[in-house]
């Protein structure tokens, strides 16, 4: 195997010049550099990249660390669209992309993860982290980090959500322009910043046309057996006083509720109309197809990796939090009222 050595001493050159040749650096001329990569490729000379990239002061690795509380635990599709666009987008650059998981605060072992912060540049951190774990990390690795889906207001660091708020709004104030001044609101716990977000934006809509609130179940598991249990809860106490419409937190609680509905012998939309958020592939797909807010999940995952590796190119001029707007969907399980 030809060594950088053996390269610079057919060229006639000093092996620092060989380097920078093959580096295409503006310090060589174009002859030289003619010279030298001719005899890279007459030799089948092959840089050692790990030792190119020390001596770049770079790994060109960047570690996305998932939550696999949620991740192993919810229907991981949202995940693994955002995971498709960061790994889409970072093929387009030099970087690499390595994997870690971590769970909730008990499980996070910070000493598990040593091992690869010598070998990083950058962190994505995927879903919500605690504070504490996050302020470990930072006082810890000292790398550049980033946010995507975290939820949660973290000022001091860089982040990339959708604009959850915003889509519960723009949900519900459709339900409310259809005519319905009765809605209902099925998602997860506000202790979750996602179910917190969904339901102020939800609010928010409802204070604007002066509406009340109706009826609500904020108990849900992001599933559609969840959705199922919660329209079945909520016809069980408020059977002669239901909704005209529902806003489920995401499509897949809203599938459970249409399934349940039609179970119970409901039609869709004619008796409710209900709206998702997500746009999951299946939503388009059920009888009838689901009305959502689509969230750009690949988008996030573009956005998150690309605003990384500006940031550890220190050329990174954006907002701390960069808010991704989602797009209302229209389909047939909506109707005026």
């Amino acid at each position: 195997m030809y060594k950088l050595k053996d390269v610079a001493e057919k060229a006639n050159v000093s092996l620092a010049t060989a380097s920078l040749a093959i580096n295409d650096s503006d310090l060589v001329n174009d002859k030289t550099k003619k010279k030298v990569l001719d005899w890279v490729q007459k030799l089948g000379y092959y840089p050692n990249m790990h030792a190119r990239n020390l001596a770049r002061g770079r790994s060109y690795n960047i570690v996305l660390m998932i939550n696999s509380k949620y991740f192993l635990t919810y229907s991981n599709i949202f995940y693994l669209r955002v995971i498709g666009g960061i790994i889409k987008e970072a093929e387009k650059t030099e970087y690499s992309v390595v994997f870690s998981f971590y769970g909730d605060k008990k499980d996070f072992d910070l000493e598990k993860f040593k091992h690869k912060i010598t070998n990083i540049d950058g962190i994505v951190v995927l879903d919500v982290i605690d504070k504490k774990n996050l302020k470990i990390l930072k006082e810890k690795c000292k790398l550049p980090i980033i946010l995507i889906d975290n939820h949660k207001k973290n000022k001091s660091t860089y982040g990339v959500d959708n604009d959850d708020y915003g889509g519960a709004y723009k949900a519900t104030k459709y339900l409310i322009e259809l005519g319905h001044k009765k809605i209902g609101y099925i998602g997860i716990p506000d202790s979750h910043p996602l179910g917190k977000e969904c339901w102020e934006g939800f609010k928010k809509a409802l204070e604007e046309y002066n509406l009340n609130e109706f009826c609500s179940y904020k108990k849900c598991k992001l599933g559609i057996t969840s959705g199922r249990e919660a329209i079945d809860y909520l016809i069980n106490i408020n059977k002669n006083n239901l909704p005209s419409a529902f806003f489920c937190l995401n499509d897949y609680i809203a599938i459970g509720v249409m399934e349940e509905l039609k179970n119970k012998g409901y039609k869709i939309p004619d008796d409710f109309s209900i709206i998702g958020m997500d746009d999951m592939p299946l939503s388009s797909e059920i009888d009838p197809p689901l009305t959502t807010v689509k969230i750009k999940m690949e988008e996030m995952g573009n956005i998150g990796i690309n605003n990384l590796i500006s940031i550890i190119n220190n050329n990174y001029k954006g907002p701390r939090k960069f808010i991704v707007d989602n797009e209302l969907i229209k389909r047939k399980s909506c109707k005026s009222f």
